[in-house]
């Protein structure tokens, strides 16, 4: 556990050491989808395990990857589920438990459940805080509902005015920010929530009828996602009330933001893009200097190695210090695989560096918390078969509905 505070240490007196680029497979085709990553790149999260339930349909495991040690899966026998993020020193992990159809929180080898039809997306820096999801049974529909949880208490974060649906899917660095995507009455829109109110942060200039939050800044100031540009969907960066397109990679015209560091100038995603005049999805890095960048181009222009046979199919998420970089791609044997890569960009605008009092507030945060226990653990684990839903209103965090609905929905799909 003194690595994370360690390695925080270094970074801030050796600033400069991770000068060249790193490309690091996490493992077998197994483990397949990176979610989330720590703030200095120690630990990984996603989905490992995975096999084919239908086709082009895979299921897996919650799995943490840390440079030490490996993978790790977070949970036994036939546990099916994702992590979906990690807090900043990587000892907090949150996802979902499809076989228990719950969101978790893991800490320490405890997977506590957080109460049926509910999912987890994000997670605050020091792990405290946690967003997402929670299915809400009306006399005649079912909907969801974006919550954010902490010290066992479940807030409901509402909807935006005429809307019926709401996930959120990121939270700030303590938690006092979420962001996510909310019906709206005409359709879904991106909102970002603090002090209580849910603000609708608007569409592509033209095309106002689709967005969605995926990620935010740490001081929450700087909001990324995708939207729709009146011909597909395009990554957009969100500050200061304007939101603002990233484009596509060459010959694309579809792309999507997941992630942002923490000062909000490194945002990695996916966008198609033509190869060999065929289109074709791929990792991209965003900075203000450089625009968009396919990851690979990214990783050879810093000299990594590794990456023959390769192709980065998409970024999931970047670390607080912007030079990190999760996702899934296609080894040299076909298979989809997660994966880690360490982008030092030599020009990022400024981006994903923080100074020393950050760093060493996000190395040292987690290992203040550690010293709080865990308790509850889960312990029947997926997604059951179809059940009728109550005749009475009722919220999932009322405790009081049981009864199942698949939690799967999302606003947009309402």
């Amino acid at each position: 556990m003194r690595s994370s505070a360690l390695r925080a240490i270094a970074l801030l007196i050796l600033p400069g050491m991770a000068s060249a680029g790193e490309f690091t497979p996490l493992g077998s085709s197994g483990f397949g989808i990176a979610n989330g990553v720590s703030a200095h790149g120690e630990v990984v999260v996603g989905v490992g395990n995975q096999f084919a339930v239908l086709p082009n349909v895979l299921i897996g495991q919650p799995f943490r990857w840390t440079q030490d040690g490996g993978a790790q899966m977070l949970s036994p026998g036939d546990f099916v589920g994702s992590a979906n993020g990690v807090s900043a020193d990587g000892e907090v992990v949150v996802g979902i438990n499809d076989t228990a159809n719950e969101a978790f929180r893991w800490r320490e080898g405890v997977m506590t459940g957080l109460g049926q039809y509910t999912e987890a997306y994000g997670v605050s820096g020091d792990g405290a805080v946690v967003v997402g999801l929670a299915v809400v049974f009306n006399v005649d529909s079912v909907s969801t509902e974006a919550f954010r949880w902490t010290d066992d208490v479940f807030t409901g974060l509402g909807f935006l005015p005429g809307g019926v649906g709401s996930a959120a899917k990121g939270a700030s660095a303590d938690g006092a920010v979420v962001v996510g995507e909310s019906t709206n009455g005409v359709g879904s829109e991106a909102f970002r929530w603090t002090g209580g109110v849910m603000t609708g942060l608007g569409f592509l200039p033209g095309a106002g009828s689709y967005s969605t939050a995926n990620g935010v800044s740490a001081n929450g100031a700087v909001v990324v996602g995708e939207a729709s540009n009146g011909v597909g969907t395009e990554a957009f960066r969100w500050t200061g009330g304007v939101m603002t397109g990233l484009g596509f990679l060459p010959g694309g015209d579809i792309s999507v933001a997941k992630g942002v560091s923490a000062d909000g100038a490194v945002v990695v995603g996916q966008s198609n893009s033509l190869v060999g005049g065929f289109a074709s999805n791929e990792a991209f890095v965003w900075t203000q200097a450089n625009g968009m960048e396919r990851l690979e181009d990214v990783l050879a222009a810093t000299g990594a190695t590794g990456l023959t046979g390769w192709k980065l199919v998409s970024a999931s998420a970047v670390s607080a210090d912007g030079q990190w970089v999760v996702g899934a791609g296609t080894n040299p044997a076909g298979d989809e695989e997660a994966f880690l890569a360490n982008i030092s960009p030599p020009d990022s605008g400024g981006g994903g560096s923080l100074d020393g009092l950050s760093l060493l507030a996000l190395g040292l945060m987690g290992a203040m918390r550690r010293k709080v226990t865990s308790t509850g653990s889960v312990h029947g684990l997926g997604r059951v078969a179809e059940r009728e839903p109550p005749v009475v209103p009722c919220r999932v965090m009322d405790n009081l509905c049981r009864t199942w609905v698949s939690s799967s929905l999302s606003p947009h799909q309402q």
